[in-house]
């Protein structure tokens, strides 16, 4: 299979350029801009001709799109990654992407498909919002959001929240926020050519992706987009298989170029085998991590009977209207199902592990209106949001139904020809019938058109999810979990968050530098159950994380340089963050073939100093730094620590035509044995092979 895939790629490589050696001469667009003119403007018609055609030719109106604003604008401070620096990345599924944010750091599990938590400024499971096209898709249940449950190739760029204005967006008061924003492709010509895109890859233990992109007209103002994706991997170790199904689709009308109607269903259905690591037991009996192979059946790990099913079903009905002058309305109503099915020893087949048959089922109804007023001087951005949450959920032992207010506003002024931006925003949310209130302020000060500076600060509180309040713990160690869970003390968390930046842009070289500060009273942090690998109860504790992150980009020639290091300072808790990360590389970019083929090629280095120890509940989504045993009622936690990592890759991404672009890595050159999080083995030395292609077009 792999030799069968080998030969298409070289062959459909040879294909493309052999397309255009016709003529070497000049350069022929493939792909006609949206500003292309048929004609050059120096062509003289015959207009005594054409008179006479075009009084009797009554031409067909053009229809344009009506997009929704972005959360962020260009001109002001922001952290937005666009689609040629996706394009020209290695990336494996939708959470690479955010490598190329320096405050951002992957606790990578090391095998495809484990639901791997990701943090920015900090911040993971329980405080990060994600948002698709400005929409929360957080699960409601536990506040977290699985980025493997998402269709990478839907994406075509993204934008991370300023940390101050975080919190505005959804029906959380999260501290971080990241927005995913959907390619919308369309002809604006109106032409009836469809658009069509396909993605594949496949990498050692029979890893493998295809995703499949299909738009097109079926009448002038009727746009369709469909899209499907499939991703597997057998077992590396014991119960590592994973398997996912995600299928969209999108029904646009236009009814005018300022009223616009979008239908959309998406789906997902994924099963993924939840091992637990590698036993330290067997990493000792083998002389350490170096010893380990990269696969085997015969490796011992923690769980061998444990695996979670999640299946989504979440429809969307949008009306988006730009009727008057400055003013845009994007009204939305949609619901959301979440199926979370988490076993351990389903069939009883082992007396001495624990069986587990949970269902967490929510469903969510929601209605939201976003309100913007843009002009050269004032802008105004406001939203509201109504969801009914319905919880059947073995978490919490009983059935629940909760309702959700959320309005925020932010209001801003370009002031002295945009030269400083001030800004004020807020938020009352309406969570579980208590009432909470958010504040903050931030300003942009463009000195010059290449520089810009930033600062901002916001207070607010985060109440506790439904998950939290409502925590059900098995009377088999109730005992111990009321000496242990004082949540119920915890009315809400309270945050004081503050941001500094600044980004410095010239002809060769970019630098970027983001320093925040995160202080949380009352957070509760999770106490994990040593005999069962479940979170318990809490403990409420102080945290305070300082951080700097610094984004350079350099040319030299053909020589491009990426440096994306990051500096993080936790206090008063044991809270897991290495004191340093870095992502980034050195490598040849250039143009060849009469600028048909875009090179990028060289080495990329990954890299993470020293961590406290933690350990995972995925029914939860919840990572605990502190434990405890049946039979004893004082909390602890292990002096062990993580070892730092480095990581050292060679990729090769070359794009043909703009319509194909094949990829090549060779992962961990250095073939090193190493984990990020505890006792998850990331991949030893392997290659990984793929391409994607727009044809049809």
């Amino acid at each position: 299979m792999k030799k069968i895939i080998f030969l298409f790629l070289m062959f459909f490589a040879a294909a493309a350029l052999q397309a255009q050696t016709r003529d070497s001469l000049r350069t022929r667009p493939v792909v006609r801009d949206s500003v292309h003119a048929k004609r050059d403007s120096l062509h003289l018609r015959d207009t005594t001709q054409a008179a006479g055609r075009d009084s009797l030719k009554k031409h067909a109106a053009v229809f344009i799109p009506v997009y929704r604003n972005s959360l962020t604008t260009d001109y002001e401070f922001n952290n937005q990654i666009k689609k040629r620096d996706i394009l020209f990345h290695d990336y494996r599924y939708t959470a690479d992407y955010l490598q190329l944010f320096p405050l951002a750091f992957l606790r990578d599990l090391g095998s495809l498909g484990q639901p791997s938590e990701l943090l920015l400024y900090g911040a993971g499971f329980n405080e990060t919002s994600y948002l698709h096209d400005g929409m929360l898709i957080n699960n409601r249940l536990t506040n977290s959001f699985d980025l493997n449950l998402m269709q990478s190739e839907s994406v075509d760029s993204l934008e991370v929240i300023p940390l101050a204005r975080g919190f505005l967006y959804g029906t959380f008061n999260n501290a971080a926020t990241v927005n995913f924003i959907s390619k919308d492709v369309y002809s604006i010509g109106n032409s009836k050519a469809p658009y069509t895109r396909i993605r594949y890859y496949q990498a050692p233990n029979e890893e493998a992706m295809i995703d499949f992109i299909y738009s097109a007209y079926f009448s002038r103002k009727f746009i369709t987009t469909a899209e499907v994706t499939n991703r597997t991997m057998t077992s590396r170790f014991p119960n590592t298989d994973f398997s996912i199904w995600n299928g969209s689709l999108k029904a646009k009308y236009l009814f005018s170029n300022t009223v616009n109607v979008t239908g959309s269903y998406n789906y997902s259905k994924s099963q993924t085998g939840l091992y637990g690591g590698i036993t330290t037991a067997f990493i000792d009996s083998v002389g350490g991590l170096a010893n380990i192979p990269d696969q085997g059946l015969n490796v011992d790990v923690y769980y061998t009977s444990r695996y979670q099913k999640n299946t989504q079903h979440n429809f969307s009905l949008q009306l988006l209207s730009s009727y008057f002058k400055n003013f845009k309305s994007d009204l939305n109503a949609y619901y959301r199902f979440n199926l979370t099915e988490f076993r351990q020893n389903e069939k009883r087949t082992s007396p001495s592990v624990p069986y587990i048959f949970d269902n967490n089922k929510t469903r969510t109804y929601g209605l939201s209106l976003r309100q913007t007023y843009q002009d050269t001087l004032f802008n105004a951005d406001l939203s509201g949001i109504y969801e009914r949450n319905e919880f059947d959920a073995a978490l919490l032992g009983i059935n629940e139904n909760k309702g959700v207010l959320a309005l925020s506003g932010r209001i801003s002024s370009a002031l002295i020809k945009r030269t400083i931006i001030p800004s004020v925003f807020a938020k009352y949310l309406n969570y579980s019938s208590e009432s909470y209130l958010g504040v903050g302020a931030d300003v942009t000060i463009n000195i010059a058109d290449n520089l810009k500076l930033y600062g901002g600060m916001s207070r607010y509180n985060e109440p506790l999810t439904v998950l939290n309040r409502n925590f059900y713990v098995p009377d088999s160690i109730s005992a111990l979990s009321q000496n242990i869970n004082r949540a119920a003390l915890i009315s809400s968390e309270k945050r004081t968050v503050m941001e500094i930046g600044a980004v410095l842009t010239l002809k060769d070289f970019q630098i970027g530098l983001d320093a925040f500060s995160r202080i949380t009273s009352n957070r509760p942090s999770p106490v994990m159950l040593l005999n069962t690998g479940s979170v318990i109860g809490y403990l409420p504790e102080d945290l305070k994380i300082y951080g700097a992150g610094l984004n350079l980009n350099m040319n030299f020639g053909r020589i491009y340089l990426e440096a994306r290091p990051a500096y993080y300072n936790v206090q008063e808790s044991r809270y897991s963050l290495p004191k340093f990360s870095f992502n980034g590389g050195i490598y040849y970019r250039d143009t060849l073939f009469n600028a048909n083929l875009h090179l990028k090629t060289g080495f990329t280095l990954s890299a993470a100093g020293r961590q406290n120890f933690y350990s995972y509940d995925f029914e939860k989504s919840m990572s605990a730094q502190y434990a405890a045993v049946v039979g004893s009622t004082s909390v602890y936690y292990t002096s062990e620590t993580v070892a730092p990592y480095t990581k050292l890759d060679f990729i090769l991404i070359g794009e043909i035509q703009k319509r194909a672009i094949l990829y090549f890595t060779f992962e961990n050159i250095l073939n090193k044995n190493y984990y990020v999080v505890p006792y998850y083995l990331t991949p030893s030395q392997g290659i990984r092979l793929g391409f994607s292609w727009e044809f049809l077009n």
